[in-house]
């Protein structure tokens, strides 16, 4: 039997105007740079077919610009064969080559925040690898996007993390001067979205695996800043205070537990925080919080190796009690209702996680002792 190959051509020509609006927890189909930098999303322009046919994609430079995408540039064109995942971008931005990756930056964007972004690019990928292996940095572009003009213009960012790519954009004018509290915040989601470079690849987006992707990426962070940063801001504080904001921001008449059964993709990030602390120590009871959380995903990563996996793979060997039994109970829900689940934590200090907000039933105390928190139906 012979088989026969066929070659199908077909030419596309792109006519980006405007922005999109952003939606969270989505990729965004195409996105513009603020100095006319168009990217767009190529897992949009794959051929969906099976058997033994293959896609591949030639996207072609414009006249007078670049084309830039999977760490290459070509003032002619760039070949990509499937499945390739991430953005190409068109136009004549920055672009930088560091240690770990290559950077596509709008020259519209204020230099402060690049700078800092390369200046610690290094020193958390080299963290995050010295606990978890190496991993390939995606290629980075860095973009500013106003939303509107004017003094009083939102100012917010939106960042994403694909196999190809990573995304950072940053709106509004409160990012026009360089700020402590900005330089904190630029380099805190620089480490939430590095880490996505290793926990991203879960079997299925239950509500506990999506509340442990984002929350690992959160609590990392709070361990990078906890090391790195001159502030040394407390890991357990910023805890407490990411359970106080994830339950304010859940609505009055529903739980954690109801949300995680409804709607479990419009949960708060901050909401996996605790949710992944209380994981990675259960079952590692006399490690260091930063020692359990790294011994959890090298666990999880290693019995996959680059593969899915699911959040329970984070739980310790030596747990006892339902949690770690086959995985039927859902986290923060007993069949009665309530799932008060306690664990030790390290620290020597005593006080007291106060939440803001109509919330009798969620006790959170934090001590010595550790933490105990309890999740109520209402």
């Amino acid at each position: 039997m012979v088989n026969s190959l066929r070659l199908h051509h077909l030419r596309l020509k792109m006519v980006v105007r405007g922005n999109l609006r952003r939606l969270d927890r989505t990729y965004a189909p195409y996105f513009r740079f603020a100095d006319g930098t168009v990217a767009v999303l190529s897992n949009d322009f794959w051929l969906r077919a099976g058997g033994f046919h293959r896609s591949c994609l030639t996207f072609m430079a414009p006249k007078g610009a670049k084309v830039f995408a999977n760490d290459e540039e070509s003032a002619r064109s760039i070949r990509l064969d499937s499945p390739w995942s991430g953005y190409v971008a068109f136009g004549r931005p920055l672009t930088f080559k560091t240690a770990h990756n290559v950077i596509i930056q709008d020259k519209a964007l204020p230099a402060w925040i690049g700078t800092s972004l390369r200046d610690r690019i290094g020193q958390i990928s080299n963290f995050y690898a010295s606990k978890l292996g190496f991993r390939r940095i995606p290629e980075m572009f860095i973009f500013s996007a106003a939303r509107d003009s004017g003094p009083h213009a939102p100012s917010g960012f939106h960042a994403d993390v694909l196999p190809g790519s990573m995304t950072f954009n940053f709106f509004g004018p409160d990012w026009a001067v360089r700020q402590p509290a900005a330089v904190n915040s630029v380099i805190g989601l620089l480490a939430h979205e590095l880490f996505h470079v290793w926990n991203r690849n879960l079997d299925h987006w239950s509500p506990g695996n999506l509340l442990v992707v984002e929350g690992g990426a959160q609590l990392a962070r709070a361990l990078v800043e906890h090391k790195f940063e001159s502030a040394q801001r407390p890991v357990l504080k910023q805890v407490s205070g990411a359970l106080n904001r994830c339950l304010n921001e859940l609505s009055p008449d529903r739980s954690l537990a109801s949300q995680l059964r409804r709607a479990p993709r419009l949960l708060p990030y901050e909401c996996g925080l605790p949710f992944v602390l209380a994981t990675v120590k259960t079952g590692r009871h006399s490690k260091s919080l930063q020692e359990a959380f790294f011994a959890a995903w090298r666990s999880a990563l290693g019995h996959s190796g680059r593969h899915s996996y699911d959040w329970k793979a984070l739980i310790g060997p030596d747990t006892r009690g339902s949690v770690a039994a086959g995985g039927r109970q859902r986290p923060f829900h007993t069949p009665r209702g309530r799932c008060p689940h306690p664990f030790p934590l390290p620290g020597a200090g005593r006080g007291t996680a106060a939440l803001v907000g109509p919330s009798p039933s969620v006790p959170a105390r934090v001590g010595a002792g550790g933490i105990r928190r309890e999740f109520a139906r209402r």
